[in-house]
């Protein structure tokens, strides 16, 4: 039989059919259900170069003709179904299929475990399969858990001021993050060098040739700052040649408009946990001291995978670690979370204990937004179960919402 610890996390259709096969041995509807979502599924097909398919139909097509072989299995041993699958498998069907190559190994496993990549297709999450875990450093379990940690109704709602965060720290990150376009940055070295600046509002190759020019006529010897961007501009404008449309023109040297990127959600988060005490907050009051930022390349010593978090803490006057994971988005596997977990709870000695802390940040409701606020931070403690169970379904399973504070932000 499907463990009943199961049920609320499967379809009740087919829930029916699991349980009709393990009293009768009829397998019948749930392989017809199999071969209904794999015909109707684009992630089993052929490879023709279909954007974003380029990681998810080689997964898709390792891990589906385990899943009937897993289904009977489970069922016989009374086990929660879970699929391993290698990344030399998943590798050996991209090959197959025809799709260039893949990078790190396990960047690519680790990014079906947690919130990156979603779009599994009907074959797999029709059949229940919604989430996985890293096993070993090039192999995961295919499970049935959900996959995203459930937030709910927070336990406290705390109204931010505005200004907690200054605008000298908005401005950095803006100039460190951002990627200052050709233009700009023709600009700002004309100012900075007194240059007469060549119009680049409406440009084409031959005026590209000209700003060339008058970058490689200057003499060598500018001051640090100056030579290095006028570098950069030389390498960038050899993008552009003679066959290049005045319209690729605009767009490389960035007179389309801003080129802005993402100056770091996760930074922010981050800032605001630590000049507001969130965690402190969070913690019942408790005393926190930090301690590092960023860690990577941590061991798991149980699995010999490589782990990464934000933050470490330390609860001061106790044997207390807090990890925390900081998302600039609502969503947070209870892989990565319990991955985490484990991996510092392997090298912690027995009588220290562990907190995990998730930190995510969320769009606000409408009346929220009404009212002068412009984003959502949550910030969840997560329960790992005391009594750590056999298989990794029943671990993800466990990760829970333990306390939840939400923080509107103006």
């Amino acid at each position: 039989m499907i463990p009943d610890f199961l049920k609320g996390s499967i379809e009740s259709s087919y829930w029916a059919d699991l349980s009709k096969a393990a009293l009768n041995g009829d397998f019948s509807s749930i392989k017809k259900r199999y071969e209904d979502l794999e015909a109707s599924d684009p992630l089993m097909r052929p490879f023709n170069g279909e954007a974003g398919t380029k990681y998810y139909k080689p997964f898709v097509q390792s891990v589906a003709p385990k899943i009937l072989p897993t289904i009977k299995e489970s069922i016989r041993k009374g086990r929660p179904p879970e699929i391993v699958i290698s990344f030399n498998e998943i590798d050996s069907t991209r090959n197959q299929l025809g799709i260039p190559g893949f990078g790190s190994r396990q960047d690519v496993l680790y990014a079906f475990t947690s919130e990156r990549y979603q779009n599994w297709g009907p074959t797999l999450t029709g059949m229940g399969f919604t989430s996985a875990c890293m096993s070993k450093p090039t192999e995961m379990v295919v499970t049935m858990a959900p996959r995203f940690l459930a937030l709910g109704k927070p336990d406290e709602e705390i109204r931010e001021l505005s200004g907690t965060i200054s605008e000298e720290f908005y401005e950095t990150t803006r100039v460190v993050f951002n990627e200052l376009s050709i233009w700009q940055r023709y600009k700002d070295f004309c100012n900075s060098k007194g240059l007469k600046e060549i119009p680049l509002e409406d440009p084409c190759f031959d005026t590209v040739l000209k700003v060339k020019d008058q970058l490689e006529s200057l003499p060598y010897g500018l001051s640090a700052k100056l030579e290095i961007n006028r570098e950069i501009l030389l390498k960038r404008l050899k993008e552009i040649g003679p066959d290049s449309s005045d319209r690729k023109i605009k767009t490389l040297l960035g007179t389309t408009g801003p080129r802005e990127t993402d100056i770091g959600q996760e930074q922010i988060v981050l800032k605001y946990i630590t000049e507001g005490n969130y965690l402190q907050k969070l913690l019942g009051g408790q005393r926190i001291e930090h301690i590092q930022s960023n860690i990577k390349m941590k061991p798991n010593l149980l699995r010999d995978y490589k782990c990464e978090v934000d933050a470490l803490y330390r609860v001061v006057g106790q044997k207390r670690v807090v990890l925390l994971e900081a998302k600039g988005k609502e969503d947070i596997s209870r892989a990565q979370l319990y991955g985490v977990y484990e991996t510092f709870r392997s090298s912690l000695p027995i009588d220290w204990d562990l907190d995990v802390v998730a930190a995510l940040v969320n769009e606000p409701s409408e009346s929220q937004r009404s009212s002068g606020f412009k984003k959502c931070i949550d910030l969840v403690k997560v329960g790992i179960a005391p009594n750590l169970p056999q298989t990794f379904t029943e671990r993800l399973l466990e990760v829970k919402t333990q306390s939840h504070f939400r923080w509107l932000i103006p």
